[in-house]
């Protein structure tokens, strides 16, 4: 049984690849934020002051937005989104 990966990651032939949305999302550096539904209020401050700073960037962020804490982030990652001039902000989250 061999380890090796399959050839389509390594080289830059053309995958056969679907998606949904904006592929432009593949270039961005991505950060993931996963949190408990129990942390302490330090760290919840923390998320959030980060959460504001992704924004601020226009960075991408993938999470699953499930715990509570995920769920604020999501709210602060979207504020701010009035019209479809905003919508590239939308395009930066990513759902797993």
């Amino acid at each position: 049984m061999s380890n090796a990966v399959p050839r389509a990651i390594y080289s830059r032939e053309k995958a056969n690849l679907h998606y949904f949305g904006n592929k432009e999302i593949i270039n961005l550096h991505k950060t993931a934020f996963l949190c408990s539904r129990k942390c302490q209020a330090d760290v919840i401050l923390k998320s959030l002051d980060w959460a504001k700073s992704k924004k601020d960037r226009g960075e991408c962020v993938i999470s699953c937005f499930h715990s509570k804490i995920e769920k604020d982030v999501f709210d602060i990652l979207l504020k701010g989104i009035k019209d479809k001039k905003d919508r590239d902000i939308c395009m930066r989250i990513i759902f797993c």
